[in-house]
């Protein structure tokens, strides 16, 4: 049986139409996979989202990727084709200088 997303998470058209999803696969290209670098965090950062090489990216290099009031919901791979879900939250700031160019090994 298939399960969809708002399923889950009974948005609204107006919500999913200022929504993004991001699947994190691996920190850079050939890095770490990403759920490695999640589950190496605390429950608490974790928990309460501040966990910063595991949140959402208002910057990639130049491109601004998020804006104020958007929602984003961010997934890590597991092993197969599946996916977990990591976080969900409303874009609140994209600071400019918050672009992730050196995605540092925990």
């Amino acid at each position: 049986m298939d399960l969809l997303l708002n399923d889950v998470l009974h948005l609204t058209r107006e919500e999913i139409e200022n929504s993004k999803i991001e699947f994190n696969m691996q920190a850079g290209s050939g890095g770490q996979p990403f759920l490695d670098r999640w589950l190496k965090h605390t429950e608490e950062e974790k928990n309460t989202g501040t966990c910063k090489d595991c949140s959402y990216w208002g910057w990639y290099g130049k491109q601004r990727n998020f804006y104020p009031g958007q929602w984003v919901f961010s997934f890590a791979r597991m092993p197969g084709d599946e996916w977990l879900l990591i976080s969900a939250a409303q874009i609140i700031d994209t600071p400019v200088d918050d672009g992730k160019k050196d995605i540092p090994e925990l």
